[in-house]
């Protein structure tokens, strides 16, 4: 099902000089550069270090899919691009991982909430903005589009974790580019309006890092599918927004926090011991276009 999108052999390299020998570093370079570059500019501005103002924009989140469109171009060509593209409306899966993509998110947070109540630690739930549960669908919009999910995903699944597969064990490479996911989001947490601003970065990291191994294998699970990964992203950060506006105290309670850390942390050794480290490699036999 659908693997004929994504199991072709590694395509023919169109550049035999340094960006050929290196496309993960030359992915990293180009990813960082241009998302780090803009958030720079707009963490300078806002504290008054420029003599310009320099606008808030969403542009840094597509630093991942400019880094990734442009190699492929580069080093497959056309062909690349049209596989990559391909993959982006891969929709043919099970049943059974779209629901994961959907609900796996707001189950974790379920176990966390319910853990934090079972041991006392559970805050009292202020409710807040019910009455405007229509501006969920302009948000959805905002989240899917510009909020991360579609210029991340192109990068992180589309372009870098196939590369890390070619090169070492699924595992291996899910920590990778937890490692690359995690670090590429530093400067948010310094940035107006971010939603890492003001949070911690080492339980951050810790968080991304487990999900990468998650998105791993929904990744090799469906053959490659950067649809199925695109959505994924876009529940997990919908899922914490809509939380965060409608019952801020939970998602401020310290308590929820950790164990949230720690319900995603489980799934992610649930994940790679079910699989033996495989993470559903065996679903798909090579990724293609990097």
């Amino acid at each position: 099902m659908q693997s004929m999108h994504v199991t072709s052999a590694v395509s023919t390299t169109r550049d035999d000089g340094w960006v050929a020998r290196h496309p993960v570093f030359a992915f990293i370079l180009i990813c960082y550069g241009f998302s780090w570059g803009l958030w720079s500019l707009m963490i300078l501005s806002s504290q008054g270090m420029l003599p310009f103002r320099f606008p808030t924009n969403p542009l840094g989140s597509f630093g991942p899919a400019v880094a990734a469109i442009g190699l492929t171009a580069v080093l497959h060509g056309r062909e690349g691009l049209r596989r990559l593209r391909q993959r982006l409306f891969q929709w043919r899966e099970s049943g059974a991982q779209y629901l994961f993509t959907i609900l796996s998110t707001a189950a974790m947070y379920a176990v966390a909430i319910s853990l934090a109540a079972l041991t006392g630690s559970l805050p009292q739930p202020v409710f807040q903005n019910l009455d405007r549960w229509h501006l969920v669908f302009p948000l959805a919009l905002y989240v899917l589009i510009l909020g991360g999910p579609l210029g991340e995903e192109i990068g992180w699944r589309g372009y870098l974790l196939p590369a890390l597969q070619r090169r070492t064990n699924p595992l291996a490479a899910a920590l990778l580019v937890g490692l690359a996911w995690s670090v590429w989001h530093l400067p948010d947490f310094w940035l107006e309006g971010a939603a890492q601003k003001g949070s911690s970065i080492l339980l951050f990291a810790v968080t991304t890092i487990a999900l990468s191994v998650v998105f791993t294998w929904v990744f090799n699970k469906t053959h490659g599918s950067l649809l199925v990964a695109v959505l994924y992203h876009f529940f997990v950060n919908m899922t914490s927004f809509c939380l965060a506006l409608t019952v801020p105290t939970l998602i401020d309670s310290t308590a929820v926090g950790l164990l949230f850390v720690g319900a995603t942390c489980g799934t992610a050794i649930i994940v790679a011991a079910s699989t033996r480290g495989r993470l559903g490699r065996g679903e798909i036999a090579c990724s293609s276009a990097v």
